[in-house]
């Protein structure tokens, strides 16, 4: 057996035990079904929504990581939620039925616009937060979205998965750090499936709508937070091909106290393709090791 098919075959083996370790759990919220990862455990719980490139299972390495030090929540969004609030107070209501009053709260690209305006609704349930790889309201962003929205529900169902089957493959293969060829070659490939197989038009759009819901009704302002008493981590790419640098900079100033984190020469898909740098960075900063008297 040579090298790569032996890490190829760990790669595959490590989500394997992370299926088995961590089933879905389903919850009616909302007249909808919810699923949800819950790692259980003792440790502080951490609320974790994933961007909209894949089902949340793709995190999984991060899941993996942060359970040994948290209790990581990680919900799929249903694809019938109309706007972004809707899926807020699901949240909202998950956390209840789970007897969780408060949580560190970690959002990625789209999970990232849901944090936003959950802690901006919820914020004495939010200790710590983190935005990874997102962005705030803006009028450019709320154009851009809206056309895509409208455009994406053109599109036949098959052509539409090829697209974003394609995209992601080349976000994987494009990025430009130096990742080991076998562990790109697994992303490919997990990626390929998930828009084969699980992936629907109606669950692209329905990301796609949220994206346009959050950026064409929302202002933020400098202010929002003052009465909000963590901490905040933002972490992005030097890379990254969804938000340009113009955009991220609007987001750092919009949380001119945060702590900023870049990895250099990474894509939007950093969370993914650095899982491990990405995860010990999450552990770090939740656990107060690296930014005491933030």
């Amino acid at each position: 057996m040579t090298q790569t098919a032996t890490a190829m075959t760990q790669y595959q083996q490590n989500l394997v035990g992370f299926r088995q370790s961590y089933p879905l759990h389903t919850i009616p919220i909302q007249q909808m079904e919810w699923t949800y990862y819950d790692t259980m455990g003792d440790g502080f719980p951490v609320l974790l929504l994933s961007g909209g490139g894949g089902h949340t299972e793709a995190i999984f390495p991060q899941i993996n990581a942060l359970s040994q030090q948290f209790r990581v929540i990680a919900p799929n969004i249903p694809s019938k939620i109309k706007n972004i609030e809707d899926a807020v107070d699901g949240l909202s209501t998950l956390l209840n039925a789970l007897e969780l009053k408060q949580v560190h709260l970690y959002g990625i690209s789209l999970g990232g616009h849901i944090a936003q305006i959950f802690i901006r609704k919820h914020y004495a349930r939010i200790r710590d937060c983190i935005l990874s790889h997102t962005a705030i309201p803006t009028e450019q962003l709320a154009q851009k979205t809206s056309m895509q929205y409208r455009m994406l529900q053109l599109y036949p169902s098959g052509l539409l998965t090829a697209m974003f089957k394609r995209m992601t493959r080349q976000q994987v293969e494009l990025c430009p750090v130096n990742i080991a060829d076998d562990e790109r070659e697994f992303w490919k490939t997990y990626f390929d499936h998930q828009y084969d197989m699980q992936i629907s038009k109606s669950w692209i759009v329905s990301r796609a709508r949220i994206a346009r819901d959050y950026f064409s009704q929302f202002t933020f302002h400098g202010t929002d937070l003052n009465y909000w008493a963590g901490r905040l981590l933002i972490i992005e790419s030097s890379h990254d091909d969804v938000y340009d640098e113009g955009e991220r900079g609007a987001l750092l100033a919009m949380y001119s106290r945060a702590w900023i984190h870049t990895f250099e020469g990474y894509t939007h898909l950093a969370t993914i393709l650095a899982h491990r740098q990405s995860a010990e960075l999450v552990i770090d900063f939740f656990k107060g090791d690296a930014y005491d008297g933030v």
